[in-house]
């Protein structure tokens, strides 16, 4: 970056579509703040962009405390807001800035292309506010991985800068989980995203924060009206007019538009990223109609439709909105995006249902977006349709990417038809992309075909790729090739991989093909390169056949040299040989010289013999040797005898830094008892980025056994206010604990949140009671709640009183919802039904968006 020259710099500055200006410039329209109802029926009212009076909540104070203290400093800080559709994480962060960064600029890029050419040309100077508002939008497709680093870049500049970014749960999740071993997308953005803990927003408001409206609504007409219609106190979605656009979407629009808006929220939720075009919709609307209506269509009907479509509701949104164009000004012609709250609604509905054949054909002719191909790929074969899998994976690969191709080679491979799985893994090798490949060598190292493994490996052996070299030894050791296989694992090594000799002399011991003394080097080796338990496991191996009174020789010399690890060692092993006399002597000695793990185990002694008194003194010395490892059990003896003040001070006190979050939960039930109720609740739920789920499900625990019903219920409620869920950990609870009609009083609370957990474990209470039905009601509103496990355990429950017919429906309902595994359920129940050869169709090739067995795919035998 310092290599720029200034002419250059300001070359690409003048550059920039978006550039930073006076934050105070910025309106909150212009950042993505979505339009509120105005509480009116004026016709002018409903033309201007309204924005309510803004009500602070507990995330608000939270937020504008670090902002203030990033101001403060003089370093690049990333703040990431989380929370659901329209529950107001852009308006948060406006109101934020906008409080806390007075005099600031702000920088809005509206694609990541135009976020990479901001920070190329060194245009976040100090004091400047970088927007990233829907985060996933910069840091998923072609451009995601390298936006990320870029931005992990910036965080190393001076400033003081501010990156704020909004992300929906589902994309945080999908950036920052760990991936399986060589399928890593997104290594960057975890490691962006990774290290920073979230500030979460609610999808409803508070106790405290509905005071503070009610106060406000007095004088503004959006807030009144969100009160009136919002029972479950989700006012920031009736405030962006979700619920006239639902009412508009079930009563209003016809057959036509609806199949429009459905077809759009199917691609959306199957994994559609791009703007959908309305030859999409148009193509995909077909097998959503019935024959008569299909019949009645007009032939303007599109254009009819798609114009019902975008009606705006209020005077805010619209079922199907324009895609702004993202060059210039205006929209995109004929390319629309769903609102965000009606397609949460249709979600929540067609969560266990899949898109009819027409959808699938027209989305495979009318995307060429290469990311969103392999997405549908995914989607297709977690929903068992895997003739659409391939076919989605090898229009993705004519597009540039080639990640879904290797998956369905396998898939293949397992399924018996190599030729085609052999023509795949070729254009895997031939585009030769580095992680598919791996991939693809990995799917075909895992079911033995080592030749075609090796071949796709040795390009990368040629360029030292470490992970490839240590694959490739494997490969000739299983192939007996045991030199080559020694070679490989040392240029591994020398490549940076310091366990590759410890993996292939793993491999040996338990193939038991070579002698001893290979395996010694072998590990000798690994050690040197620094595999860690490489020389535990050569000390062991070399000790197999060591007799125990050399044994007790070795740890006798360790100890003398003072060797703790051998000293207790030594102790164990007097203990194991019978030597009862001669171990006290050993842990004696080390107790006098104050050696920790002789001090907590002669407490651990104390503590069995019921020696309370003689434990504690010894567990005072060991506080005095290494706080850390005594503090918990010492303080849990104070506690017990009634010194809570006392446990306190040492639990709490300097000597044990950073250990109070690890040990809080053993103090929660004196404080409970001591009507320190709130101490409790504070300890565990803290703030929402330092609330321990443990300690929380150990309170609820401890007031459910002390009959605090009310104080159960209303952790819960808290807990929800920190989006933790513990409804259905109440339920298991109480179900454990044998008080099912207890736990039946939480239902109504279940349907209230659609919490599909709790049902289910409701559910479980139900069934161990012997009450089969009721059990499979509450799976029932759970499936319809969208829960695709509710669904399998419907089926499991009609395939054992042989209800077949049932089976196959609940299982095909529960693969429609993406549970990919169900699809071998499914065709157990075809085969007694109809016999091996449909069967065996399904397990092969899957199944058709209707539910029929696929028929064989080109090329297939």
């Amino acid at each position: 970056m310092d290599a720029l020259s200034h002419s250059e710099s300001n070359a690409r500055y003048a550059a920039l579509t978006d550039k930073p200006r006076p934050l105070e410039l910025w309106t909150a329209e212009q950042l993505g703040v979505h339009p509120a109802i105005p509480g009116t029926d004026d016709l002018g009212a409903m033309a201007d962009f309204t924005l309510p009076t803004y009500i602070k909540r507990r995330h608000d104070r939270v937020l504008r405390k670090r902002l203030r203290s990033i101001a403060a400093g003089n370093g690049t800080a990333l703040i990431v807001i989380r929370g659901e559709s329209c529950t107001g994480k852009t308006r948060t962060a406006f109101e934020g800035i906008r409080a806390c960064l007075e005099g600031w600029q702000l920088v809005f890029p509206k694609t990541a292309d135009s976020l990479l050419a901001v920070l190329a040309a060194r245009a976040l100077t100090p004091r400047t506010v970088l927007w990233l508002n829907e985060a996933q939008n910069y840091l998923t497709g072609s451009s995601g991985e390298a936006a990320a680093a870029a931005l992990r870049t910036q965080l190393e500049e001076p400033g003081p800068v501010l990156i704020i970014a909004t992300l929906w749960p589902k994309y945080y999740d999908d950036l920052t989980q760990t991936p399986e071993y060589g399928h890593d997308q997104h290594t960057h953005s975890r490691s962006l995203l990774g290290p920073v803990m979230p500030l979460c927003v609610p999808d409803s408001f508070d106790d405290e924060s509905l005071r503070a409206l009610r106060t406000c609504a007095y004088t503004d007409h959006s807030l009144a009206h969100a009160e009136q219609t919002s029972p479950d106190a989700r006012i920031t979605q009736t405030l962006a007019a979700g619920p006239e656009l639902v009412d508009y979407y079930e009563h209003v629009i016809d057959a036509c538009t609806r199949a429009l808006i459905v077809a759009a929220s199917d691609a959306i939720r199957l994994g559609v990223s791009s703007p959908l075009r309305g030859s999409l919709l148009r193509d995909a609307a077909l097998d959503y109609l019935t024959p008569i209506q299909r019949a009645r269509a007009t032939p303007d009907w599109y254009e009819k439709s798609i114009k019902q479509a975008c009606r705006m509701i209020k005077g805010v949104t619209a079922a199907l909105l324009p895609t702004p164009n993202p060059t210039g000004f205006g929209a995109l012609p004929d390319h629309y995006n769903i609102a965000d709250y009606l397609h949460q609604h249709l979600v929540a509905r067609r969560q266990l249902t899949c898109p009819p054949a027409s959808w699938w054909d027209a989305i495979l002719q009318n995307n060429s977006n290469p990311d969103d191909l392999v997405t549908l790929a995914n989607s297709a074969s977690r929903r068992g349709r895997i003739r659409y899998q391939a076919l989605f994976a090898e229009r993705a690969a004519d597009f540039g990417n080639f990640n879904a191709l290797a998956p369905v080679a396998h898939i293949k491979d397992v399924a018996g038809d190599f030729s085609y799985a052999d023509n795949l893994v070729e254009r895997v090798a031939a585009a030769r992309v580095p992680h598919v490949l791996r991939m693809a060598a990995e799917y075909r190292f895992s079911i033995g075909n080592w030749s075609v493994a090796e071949k796709l490996l040795r390009p990368f052996a040629a360029i030292n790729d470490a992970w490839s070299l240590r694959r490739l030894a494997k490969i000739l050791d299983i192939q007996g090739d045991s030199s080559m296989a020694r070679r490989y694992a040392e240029l591994a090594t020398e490549a940076g991989d310091p366990d590759a000799q410890w993996d292939l002399a793993m491999s040996r011991i338990w193939s038991d093909g070579e002698g001893a003394i290979d395996v010694e080097i072998l590990l000798q080796q690994a050690h040197a390169a620094g595999c860690r338990v490489a020389m535990d496991l050569l000390q062991a191996f070399q000790r197999r056949s060591e007799s125990a009174e050399r044994k007790e020789q070795r740890l006798r010399e360790g100890a003398a040299r003072g060797d703790t690890e051998r000293e207790e060692e030594l102790w164990r092993h007097l203990r194991q040989q019978g030597k009862s006399d001669a171990a006290k002597v050993v842990l004696q000695n080390a107790v006098d010289c104050n050696h920790i793990w002789a001090l907590l185990k002669l407490s651990e002694m104390r503590q069995e013999d019921g020696d309370t008194p003689g434990e504690l003194e010894i567990l005072r010395r060991a506080f005095g040797v290494d706080p850390a490892c005594a503090v918990r059990r010492l303080c849990e003896i104070l506690i017990s005898m009634g010194k809570l003040r006392e446990a306190e001070e040492l639990m709490f006190g300097k000597r044990t830094p950073g250990f109070q979050k690890l040990h809080t939960e053993i103090f929660l039930e004196a404080w409970e008892e001591r009507g320190e109720g709130e101490r409790a609740e504070k300890a565990t739920l803290g703030e929402a980025s330092s609330a321990s789920h443990w300690g929380i499900s150990k309170l609820l625990e401890i007031r459910e056994r002390r009959s605090d019903t009310d104080g159960a219920e209303r952790l819960v409620r808290l807990a929800s206010a920190k989006q933790i869920n513990l409804l259905s950990e109440l339920v298991k609870i109480r179900v454990a604990g044998g008080r099912l009609a207890d736990a039946e009083t939480l239902l109504p609370r279940a349907f209230e949140t659609r919490d599909v957990y709790a049902l289910n474990a409701l559910a479980v209470g139900r069934s161990e009671a012997g009450d089969q039905r009721g059990a499979e009601e509450l799976l029932h509103h759970a499936m319809d709640f969208g829960d695709e496990v509710a669904a399998r355990d419907l089926g499991v429950a009609c395939a054992q009183r042989a209800d077949w017919q049932g089976a196959i429906r609940f299982y095909r309902r529960a693969l429609d919802g993406g549970y990919s595994s169900v699809l071998w359920n499914l065709a157990g129940i075809v085969e007694k039904v109809e016999g091996y050869s449909s069967a065996e169709q399904m397990r092969r090739f899957g199944i058709e968006p209707g539910g029929q067995p696929s028929p064989p795919w080109p090329g297939d035998d």
